[in-house]
């Protein structure tokens, strides 16, 4: 993974201000493709991450802006969102937001790892 994206969508690395709420590990992440019932495409990338950050009770409006471009600007060629991207970003970030769900970024999803 590109280090740009882990610095600003991983919470490892740490700053003095949370630029985007919801940042996962990628293990994290990748529970929350399955919870959303999202693949692998691009498309289902910026829904993940729009739904995630969006169900925070911290996702501003004008960070809901600022991410995309991020993105569009600061990302590897392969990793910048379409406009149809942006706009499922968008419309995840906002269905979060009124989904009234728990934050996915919050949920630890490790206790669930040995059901089958």
């Amino acid at each position: 993974m590109p280090l740009i994206i882990q610095l600003v969508e991983n919470p490892r690395f740490k700053m003095r201000w949370d630029p985007f709420p919801g940042r996962t590990s990628m293990d994290v992440h990748d529970c929350i493709h399955i919870v959303l019932g999202r693949g692998l495409l691009p498309i289902d990338e910026a829904f993940v991450l729009g739904f995630t950050m969006g169900c925070t009770d911290r996702f501003s409006s004008l960070q809901q802006r600022a991410f995309p471009s991020v993105v569009r600007r600061f990302y590897p060629q392969d990793y910048r969102f379409t406009p149809e991207q942006e706009k499922v970003f968008q419309d995840a970030a906002a269905l979060g937001f009124i989904s009234d769900c728990r934050p996915l970024a919050d949920v630890d999803f490790e206790v669930f790892m040995d059901n089958s």
